[in-house]
């Protein structure tokens, strides 16, 4: 079990207008940050219980300097182990953004599934759904290792609206392999 705090100096940079996408101003403009760059002082709180246990507990609660205004973070998730095979964690992450452009939160929610054949070979996926764009989207992974980080990597996403049902909006898949080998037979 862990709790720490921290403070981070923070400078971000934008050499273009930048509009925040699904967020709008009290009058419904959309939110657009000026080019420049934005410093301020960000601090945090975090705790967490044995990552190892079959029940595990991470939170993270993070404020401050944030682009032309400042921001609260909250985020917490919850994860059940069942062995060395399994894993499933719950999270959501709030954000509470105050801006000289306008004021807006978002909630970010996912479940995270891990399924482990044998250390090599495994099966991931994560579902989430963002308030402040209205999407789901869905992560698939088949992973088939090698050595070194080498091997077969299968990659399916899937992105949906979700008031309005509308879908799919992206949907990509992804077959990869990789190899190592010796050139020079040393």
């Amino acid at each position: 079990m862990e709790l720490h705090t921290g403070t981070n100096w923070v400078r971000e940079g934008l050499y273009e207008p930048f509009e925040i996408r699904g967020v709008t101003d009290r009058d419904g403009n959309p939110i657009v940050i000026p080019t420049g760059l934005y410093d301020g002082w960000e601090a945090a709180l975090v705790f967490f219980t044995d990552q190892s246990r079959t029940l595990s507990f991470n939170s993270r609660f993070n404020w401050g300097a944030f682009l032309s205004g400042s921001k609260r973070t909250s985020s917490a998730d919850v994860t059940f182990r069942s062995g060395d095979r399994s894993t499933a964690t719950i999270s959501a992450q709030y954000n509470d953004v105050e801006l000289a452009e306008g004021d807006f939160s978002t909630l970010l929610t996912s479940l995270r599934l891990g399924y482990f054949f044998t250390p090599r070979l495994y099966l991931q996926g994560l579902v989430q759904y963002s308030d402040q764009i209205d999407r789901w989207s869905t992560n698939l992974r088949l992973g088939w290792l090698d050595t070194a980080g080498t091997g077969l990597f299968i990659v399916y996403n899937d992105v949906q609206g979700f008031d309005t049902l509308q879908g799919p909006q992206a949907r990509s898949l992804i077959i990869k392999y990789t190899r190592q080998f010796d050139l020079f037979g040393m």
